[in-house]
């Protein structure tokens, strides 16, 4: 509906900007927008809001970038030899779950799983991710594993099984051998570490077909606050 403002427009107005202001959600640059009514006045204009543009400056990290949040990867050879293949994220206290899923008839076991955390239960606390299978199309069986991943981390990190979220990435069909998913749950948790350099090793073991890691961690200013959002994702010629 709105278009942001372009690196030439509003560059020079912006006293705090250090490198570029950018059109769209492009976060190679270091700072996009989110239009915001009304526009602020003259003083916010040069410290984080420019022209009704709320400004979230792009900083380095990733899924541990906000405090509290810890990660940890691991080599459980789910499918692949030699690299890392399953990640963890923790939060040090419940934390309020949305999510966005697919609208399609055919849903994944982890979608389904994570569809009722997100939607019959209070909170969330960790994810425990996987590449190199998909468990996807493995009915009854692989519900029932993603189950049995959420209470491998229950029992380790000490919370509900129903607030461990499980995703999956990789190859569809394929029951996961569970064992070395459990293993993996086991091997991660006293690795556990806020550090950046943990959040991209997470983001690292989600990679399949991925050419290169996804993270990003962005902060902005809401009620004279500075909030660090962090995340990381994967993809990459998908069908």
């Amino acid at each position: 509906k709105h278009k942001l403002p372009s690196t030439k427009s509003y560059y020079s107005p912006c006293k705090c900007v250090q490198k570029q202001i950018i059109s769209g959600a492009d976060f190679s640059s270091n700072w996009t927008g989110l239009r915001r009514e009304p526009a602020a006045g003259p003083e916010e204009r040069s410290c984080g809001i420019l022209g009704g543009y709320v400004i979230m400056k792009i900083v380095e990290g990733g899924v541990t970038a906000a405090k509290g949040f810890q990660a940890a990867a691991a080599a459980a050879e789910i499918k692949y030899k030699g690299r890392t293949d399953m990640a963890m994220v923790y939060s040090e206290v419940p934390c309020v779950a949305a999510g966005t899923f697919t609208t399609n008839v055919v849903k994944a076991a982890p979608v389904k799983w994570d569809q009722d955390i997100v939607y019959n239960h209070p909170y969330a606390q960790a994810v425990i991710c996987n590449s190199g299978i998909a468990n996807a199309c493995t009915g009854a069986e692989g519900y029932g594993y993603c189950k049995e991943t959420a209470d491998a981390a229950a029992e380790v990190l000490n919370v509900a099984a129903d607030s461990v979220l499980v995703a999956s990435t990789g190859v569809i069909g394929m029951q996961v051998p569970i064992d070395r998913i459990k293993n993996g749950v086991k091997m991660m948790a006293p690795k556990l570490d806020g550090s950046l350099e943990a959040g991209t090793e997470a983001a690292k073991a989600i990679m399949t077909t991925d050419t290169k890691k996804k993270e990003v961690a962005v902060q902005i200013e809401i009620g004279g606050k500075t909030v660090t959002i962090g995340g990381m994702c994967k993809g990459s010629g998908m069908i």
